[in-house]
């Protein structure tokens, strides 16, 4: 009876994982979401790298709880031409968080921006920054593009992000990421907007409308 009982445990156990991970997946290139609902066409220029998740640990301000909050992150990329060097990247990526009620600005704590504001893709409003990055390893993406021996150079990253879910508790993020070196432009040169040069402007420029042509959204 007690062994029957186990089993029964397990099974619903699994079949609710199995359920969660057929939640979000990705095939020739295009993310398929059911919670958020949602259909996503990458470009077929970019390789899809793979799936990655962690666990991070966060605080209370109490300091009196601990709770462990998963990102997950699918990821996309075009390489540089004869280098293990990243030359774009597209991240898809939920935070497990809790926005509920939240219905202000998402990016109030990110600096140096050369733009922000609203967006609306696949019928959907997201907001969106877009900055100049030297990508570091605690982003999630940028872990999991280290692990399989791929470096990142300096570069532009569009973020665009909403809440989603009845409860809000998941952060959906969807990054662009552009590689500058091939612009022969020093990449200190990128991080103050008030300094860009012509050239510097006709890229970005460029970089935006790349991050709107390279996707499909699905309604």
């Amino acid at each position: 009876m007690k062994k029957g009982l186990l089993l029964l445990i397990a099974i619903l156990l699994c079949t609710g994982c199995e359920a969660l991970i057929r939640n979000r997946s990705v095939k020739n290139n295009i993310f398929e979401s059911k919670k958020p609902e949602m259909l996503l066409v990458i470009n077929p220029r970019f390789e899809y790298l793979g799936y990655h998740e962690t666990i991070t640990r966060q605080t209370s301000a109490a300091r009196d709880r601990v709770r462990n909050k998963k990102v997950t992150a699918y990821v996309f990329i075009t390489k540089a031409k004869d280098s293990n060097a990243i030359n774009e990247l597209v991240a898809i990526t939920f935070h497990q968080t809790n926005y509920s009620g939240h219905s202000g600005e998402l990016f109030q704590h990110i600096q140096q921006v050369y733009d922000k504001g609203t967006v609306e893709l696949g019928g959907q409003l997201y907001q969106y920054y877009t900055r100049f990055e030297k990508p570091s390893a605690n982003m999630i993406f940028t872990q999991f593009v280290l692990q399989e021996g791929f470096e990142m150079p300096c570069g532009l990253v569009k973020r665009v992000a909403r809440a989603v879910g009845p409860h809000k508790t998941e952060l959906m993020n969807i990054y662009y990421y552009q590689s500058v070196t091939n612009t022969d432009i020093a990449c200190d040169s990128w991080q103050i907007q008030q300094r860009l040069n012509t050239k510097q402007k006709d890229f970005l420029r460029t970089f935006d409308q790349t991050f709107h042509a390279l996707m499909n959204f699905i309604e």
